[in-house]
């Protein structure tokens, strides 16, 4: 007998603790008061972590003219391209300088220096000097950088690069490496 009420004791402790910790859990549905045999749930939608799928230029490669102004594929080579069910936008473009040869200046900088040389990139309205994206500059709320679902036909934006060099003590039969781009990208368009 003992043995029984002690294990009616248990029994009736443990339901106790499920019950109060029933009470406590988050409802899986919403509770409808005024209905109390339906209930309704939330229905959201989200990307999955690491699903952008997106390409970039992995070279801008710049030929430089006699004159020194440099040459470059055309936007429509050039592009940043959406592969992804969902639209994106870069936010954020940074020019990591490769340490070097290469004297990075301004477009409206004075060249004065021995292989000075400076590029823009231009999405849209927007152009980017490279010598001012070498911090990053965040282009998160700039419209040119919205690129749409993969099949639109905004599924891409081209990159317009110009660039100058001058004073060029270098030999450059071979190419010489001055840095490179990195733009980050965000799934949703900016607003």
């Amino acid at each position: 007998m003992e043995m029984t009420h002690l294990k009616g004791k248990l029994f009736a402790g443990i339901a106790a603790v499920s019950l109060a910790a029933c009470a406590f859990a988050a409802p899986a549905f919403a509770a409808n008061d005024d209905d109390p045999y339906n209930r309704s749930a939330e229905v959201t939608v989200t990307k999955a972590a690491g699903q952008i799928d997106w390409t970039a230029p992995t070279e801008i490669p710049f030929a430089a003219a006699g004159d020194g102004t440099m040459v470059t594929p055309s936007e429509t080579a050039l592009q940043i391209t959406n592969n992804s069910d969902f639209a994106i936008h870069v936010t954020n473009i940074q020019f990591v300088k490769t340490e070097g040869q290469i004297n990075l200046v301004g477009k409206n900088d004075a060249m004065t220096t021995n292989n000075s040389m400076w590029f823009t990139m231009k999405t849209g309205n927007t152009t980017i000097d490279a010598k001012n994206a070498l911090s990053g500059i965040d282009v998160s709320s700039d419209k040119s950088f919205n690129i749409g679902y993969k099949g639109s036909s905004t599924d891409s934006i081209g990159i317009n690069a110009e660039g100058k060099i001058a004073h060029v003590s270098l030999d450059l039969s071979t190419a010489k490496k001055v840095g490179h781009v990195v733009w980050t990208v965000k799934s949703g368009a900016a607003e």
